[in-house]
């Protein structure tokens, strides 16, 4: 940052709003700022102001920021820019950008060329995709969408990497394949032979990274300065039975499990009585709501009803459990009180083919 301002050059710091007062007190004339003789004069911003068009975030006008005019952009917690997500818009209005967009279009591709620093403990969270697209900002556009900005480092007279995508995805794979072994075969030291030379190439040309172990070897004076690191206790290991009545249960066995349910109660569509007409049925298929057909607006319900059911697992076993007996007692009731109205239509009124009678939940006990 320093370096930057000594060319009279501009500087932007991104970070969460919970770290806006580390930041400013850096260039803050205060007896706390460990770096008054730097004087620092860069400008900080949210990352949530990248979402908004208007209004203040602390003393600047959104309207008025000039967003392209930043030769340096400090992004702290880089890793909630992992998602090169598109932004949306509701029916009828125009599109709007998600923050990723608006950083990599209006602040890095946009106005005077800008270079990016970005801070993370954690720069990967799921995979190497996470990575990538952190590394897009470096190479000033989205290299999943962009030729150009995908072959910044293309070359020798770069870092020689001709695609940062291809390279990104191959290196997921082949640690996909590592992380498959036997944990006595899955050794570190071993995946470093597994990754190819292209990504360790393209790792090192644009990270640098500090390991407590390295801080200790190479910054000694500072921290002696500073004052040593905690000692960390050595972790106990405590495994234990998640069910004593079944010593073979297996997380992946109960994921297959929930995979296999029908969740009925979230499926209407599914039990559809079999006389209806063609006219009826297709209404299902003609309905769209925001993209989305009947048919598929279930279909993804049941899939985020899945998922729920591991978080809960995950909260604990009682609450995984009162779930499924919640979910249990819906079905049966539900199944109960429409075959109860089924029946009694079909008494007063006989066969009917009207959308709103149009479902039997004879079969729902298959849930």
């Amino acid at each position: 940052i320093k370096y930057f301002e000594l060319q009279n050059e501009r500087v932007l710091v991104l970070c969460p709003k919970k770290l806006m007062r580390n930041w400013k007190s850096f260039k803050a004339n205060s007896t706390v700022n460990p770096f008054t003789e730097d004087r620092f004069s860069y400008d900080v911003l949210f990352h949530t102001d990248l979402s908004r068009s208007s209004g203040w975030s602390g003393d600047q006008d959104l309207a008025t920021v000039n967003w392209g005019n930043y030769h340096l952009v400090v992004i702290d917690e880089s890793h909630n820019f992992r998602n090169n997500t598109r932004g949306a818009g509701a029916d009828g209005e125009p599109r709007r950008k998600s923050r990723y967009e608006k950083l990599i279009e209006d602040i890095v591709g946009s106005g005077i060329n800008t270079k990016v620093l970005m801070l993370s403990a954690t720069p990967v969270n799921c995979d190497l995709r996470d990575l990538r697209n952190q590394i897009s900002f470096i190479a000033g556009g989205d290299v999943t969408r962009e030729a150009a900005a995908d072959g910044f480092f293309g070359g020798p007279e770069r870092l020689d990497v001709d695609s940062i995508r291809q390279t990104t995805e191959g290196a997921q794979r082949r640690f996909a394949d590592w992380a498959r072994k036997p944990q006595a075969e899955r050794k570190r030291e071993g995946l470093i032979d597994v990754l190819d030379a292209d990504f360790l190439r393209l790792l090192d040309g644009v990270s640098i990274a500090r390991s407590r172990r390295h801080i200790l070897e190479h910054y000694e004076d500072d921290m002696d300065r500073l004052g040593a690191f905690p000692t960390r206790e050595r972790p106990e290991s405590v495994y234990a039975d998640i069910d004593i009545q079944n010593p073979k249960f297996s997380f992946d066995g109960l994921v297959d499990q929930i995979e296999n349910l029908n969740l009925a109660l979230y499926n209407p569509t599914g039990y559809l009585r079999d006389d209806l007409s063609p006219a009826v049925l297709a209404e299902y298929e003609r309905d769209v709501v925001s993209g989305f057909t009947q048919v598929g607006r279930e279909r993804s319900l049941i899939g985020m009803m899945k998922v729920n059911l591991l978080k809960r697992l995950e909260s604990s076993v009682q609450s995984f459990r009162l779930t499924l007996q919640r979910t249990l007692s819906r079905t049966r009731t539900s199944s109960t009180a429409t075959s109860s109205s089924a029946a009694s239509s079909a008494l007063t009124c006989g066969t009917s083919t009207s959308r709103s009678g149009a479902l039997s939940w004879s079969r729902i006990g298959r849930s």
